[in-house]
């Protein structure tokens, strides 16, 4: 489960699953926007669960934000990034 801790406080108590804590909205808005705080967890949960590559990803981003241009595109990719280096 990935949790983003920035919201959510509470610890996990479950020895049956586990937990990846990132204070994404913290990161968010340290770059800039707290709206990427989405982009920002893709990134984390990538880290750790590579069902895409991060080249794929960045693909993703750059057609979804395009229309909004590449100012948003490389923002974007840098909170993906920012996620992706998260150790924790």
């Amino acid at each position: 489960m990935f949790v983003n801790s920035s919201l959510i406080h509470k610890e996990n108590t479950r020895d049956d699953i586990h937990v990846v804590y990132a204070p994404v909205t913290e990161i968010a808005a340290e770059l800039g926007n707290v709206r990427a705080a989405n982009v920002v967890m893709v990134g984390v949960i990538l880290s750790h669960v590579p069902m895409v590559s991060t080249e794929a990803a960045e693909v993703a981003l750059e057609e979804y934000f395009a229309p909004k241009g590449e100012k948003m595109v490389e923002f974007n990719k840098k909170a993906l990034q920012v996620g992706l280096s998260q150790k924790v």
